[in-house]
């Protein structure tokens, strides 16, 4: 697949980026920014083995506390379009979970990036509360007894 390629294109230069954060040294944005999306698109996609996106998924995280707001907006846009698809009940789990992990990044990111972490808050309180929100229109093609049961565990 092509997001697999980009993945493995990605991984390399986010553990330069990182190698050279540690060292002190400073990080460009817009380098982080472009690992977000086929980092991101991986975690999402139930198709790849659950350690692969896990791996994914602990990548955009990382990269989210490294960079700044731009990182952020990009990973939870990526979800948010996700979620504004036709998605079965384990896609649309996997998605919450993905956009809580970048939630909490962004929170511990802190600054301009804490603003995309309540805005995350904000829509997964909507989701609970009223099943819908005002960026994400709930399951979609999901049959009731499924959300239900989900919702009493």
């Amino acid at each position: 697949k092509k997001e697999r390629k980009r993945v493995l294109l990605t991984l390399p230069m986010l553990a330069a980026a990182l190698e050279g954060a540690e060292e002190g040294g400073a990080v460009e944005d817009e380098m982080l920014k472009t690992m977000i999306e086929p980092l991101t698109v991986l975690s999402l996609d139930i198709s790849v083995p659950a350690d692969s996106r896990t791996a994914a998924i602990e990548a955009v995280d990382m990269i989210i506390r490294l960079g700044g707001l731009s990182c952020s907006v990009a990973a939870a846009g990526s979800i948010e379009k996700r979620l504004g698809s036709w998605l079965g009940l384990e896609e649309y789990v996997n998605s919450m979970r993905c956009l809580g992990v970048v939630g909490g990044s962004a929170a511990c990111r802190g600054g301009e990036s804490g603003r995309v972490a309540d805005e995350i808050v904000v829509m997964l309180a909507e989701l609970a509360c009223k099943g819908e929100s005002r960026k994400v229109k709930g399951l979609k093609g999901v049959e009731v007894e499924k959300v239900q049961v989900v919702a009493g565990e």
